[in-house]
């Protein structure tokens, strides 16, 4: 049998002490990045240099649901059924909106308002609420590879489409619109 030596190894699998831990805490009080150090660190693995890059392609679902129009359904649901649930009438808490009839199978219906129903996260969850009945479509890809003037200027970094949604705060990004020239 084979066994890596410790050398080759490193510190994988091993632990540090409470007394070294206490010691690292210590030295990080206090310590600050300069501007140039974070965005060397937002940049090491921006795009391409990401282990993750699939070549500048997004799920389009995925980008449908995170569009303002989206958001907007999701919000016109909620206020429709007083921030209730449907099913078990359940005011406020963590809700959804639900889509009767699917999201994937059914795009012309996908923001109307008269498929969509508030369902708190328990009801939503029920067993066999999201069984398929049929097999899934097959996903579709939108290339989105940005250039350097069209990443969003808020925190998240992510690269503008026609509806882009920030995820710090769910909100349409207030410079969406704008470029770098624009400022």
């Amino acid at each position: 049998m084979f066994v890596k030596n410790q050398a080759t190894k490193g510190f994988t699998g091993r632990h540090h002490t409470l007394e070294t831990k206490e010691k690292l805490r210590l030295k990080n009080i206090g310590r600050t990045f300069s501007e140039e150090s974070i965005q060397k660190i937002k940049n090491a693995k921006d795009g391409n240099k990401n282990p993750n890059w699939k070549g500048g392609i997004y799920p389009k679902h995925m980008l449908i649901r995170q569009s303002i129009e989206n958001r907007n359904w999701i919000k016109q649901i909620f206020e429709r059924d007083k921030y209730t649930c449907q099913e078990c009438g359940k005011v406020g808490g963590f809700l959804n909106a639900h889509h009767i009839k699917q999201f994937a199978y059914y795009p012309t219906l996908r923001f109307d308002l008269s498929n969509g129903i508030t369902l708190c996260r328990e009801c939503h969850n029920k067993p066999g609420r999201h069984e398929r009945k049929t097999k899934m479509p097959e996903v579709e890809f939108v290339d989105v590879t940005p250039t350097d003037t069209q990443k969003c200027k808020c925190r998240c970094h992510l690269p503008l489409v026609t509806t882009h949604l920030c995820p710090d705060c769910f909100n349409g990004c207030p410079t969406d619109t704008q470029t770098e020239g624009e400022e």
